[in-house]
């Protein structure tokens, strides 16, 4: 096959698609396909890898023209290709009126409800934003995600409650539930913990870093925190304000992010949505426990007492004397370890999960 893997991020970008998109490429060129990327990218000149043919649209052109080159590219390269889009789903959609081909979307949240929260015109959870009724720019964005992802010959989500989502924003096509994946990472070494907690994540509302803090605080422990985002500046001065051992780290790469888990005890993921975290599969990944919120997409990973502590965000106060039992309780924390690592080879194993993904695209 020929394929045209689409997304809004690649590296050196940090998120979940820009570690997705080149460990899925990697395997679909080892199966013997021709691959090719198309991103979004601050610089366009840059190469980092010679492995894949990557094509670079600059990011900082307004929307407009940029959607323009994206649906212009896509409509244009040769039918043979076959399209995967974890991103740009309307620039795709759009396309694919113009040129019908075989194409499979990645939907990992809802983009809306994300800039609703991010722009603060909305507080509402993502299920609760989806029942309201909400104002006619907002309606009109979702028609056209919507109308861009029926056009697509597939839907694929990492969650059973964001399939159910998308299924509601009137999306016909066949919605199919694959999980995220990631690999046993093997850790010879003894290790040598700089922090007790570490989150890895975008600093935005919905995922609820303050309470990260709060747990940190309240139990005595270090917390590291991987990520950007608008309520940097604001956590910062809450941080500062509670006079915690918190260590805001800012971005970093791929190796970076491995560097810091082996040097971490317990990953940490309190948010109020998530689709399914990369960061945590990537943190049992390396052995580490987690401390999670009782969202859908955490519940189905982590259980209760056998990989962590799950909390409900309202009352994870109450719960306090399990948390600290995590750290004290060395015999605990190594079963919860092995049962982490077991859970990703058994359910979460990215060889299988690729694997799937490519059948969907030779259909």
């Amino acid at each position: 096959m020929k394929i045209l893997l689409v997304t809004g991020i690649f590296p050196p970008d940090i998120g979940g698609p820009a570690t997705y998109i080149p460990n899925l490429a990697r395997y679909l060129k080892k199966k013997g396909h021709e691959v090719r990327i198309l991103t979004l990218a601050n610089d366009t000149k840059k190469q980092l890898s010679d492995e894949f043919q990557i094509i670079r649209i600059q990011r900082k052109l307004p929307k407009p023209l940029r959607m323009i080159l994206v649906i212009t590219f896509i409509a244009f390269i040769s039918k043979d290709f076959k399209v995967f889009a974890n991103g740009l789903h309307e620039e795709v959609g759009i396309s694919l009126v113009l040129r019908k081909r075989h194409a499979l979307a990645k939907i990992v949240g809802d983009p809306v409800w994300e800039r609703s929260r991010n722009i603060g015109s909305t507080k509402l959870n993502i299920v609760d934003f989806n029942l309201s009724r909400q104002p006619l720019k907002v309606r009109a964005q979702r028609k056209l995600i919507a109308f861009s992802l029926n056009r697509f010959t597939g839907v694929t989500a990492p969650s059973l409650e964001l399939c159910s989502l998308i299924k509601s924003w009137k999306v016909k096509k066949l919605i199919t539930f694959l999980a995220n994946g990631t690999n046993i990472k093997e850790v010879t070494e003894k290790p040598q913990y700089r922090y007790d907690l570490i989150c890895i994540s975008r600093l935005v509302s919905w995922k609820n870093i303050k309470i990260h803090i709060d747990i940190a605080n309240e139990i005595g422990m270090s917390l590291a925190i991987v990520g950007t985002g608008p309520e940097e500046k604001e956590l910062k001065s809450y941080a500062k304000a509670k006079n915690c051992e918190v260590t805001f780290l800012g971005e970093k790469n791929k190796s970076q992010i491995e560097t810091l888990l082996r040097q971490s005890k317990v990953f940490i993921i309190m948010s109020e949505y998530e689709g399914l975290s990369f960061s945590l599969l990537e943190a049992m990944s390396f052995g580490l426990p987690a401390i999670v919120s009782d969202i859908p997409s955490n519940t189905s990973v982590i259980r209760n007492g056998e990989d962590g502590v799950v909390l409900k965000i309202e009352n994870w106060q109450s719960r306090i004397i399990e948390i600290e039992e995590l750290f004290k309780n060395e015999q605990k924390y190594q079963l919860y370890s092995t049962n982490v690592k077991q859970r990703i080879q058994k359910d979460f194993n990215e060889e299988k999960q690729f694997a799937i993904t490519e059948k969907l695209l030779s259909l």
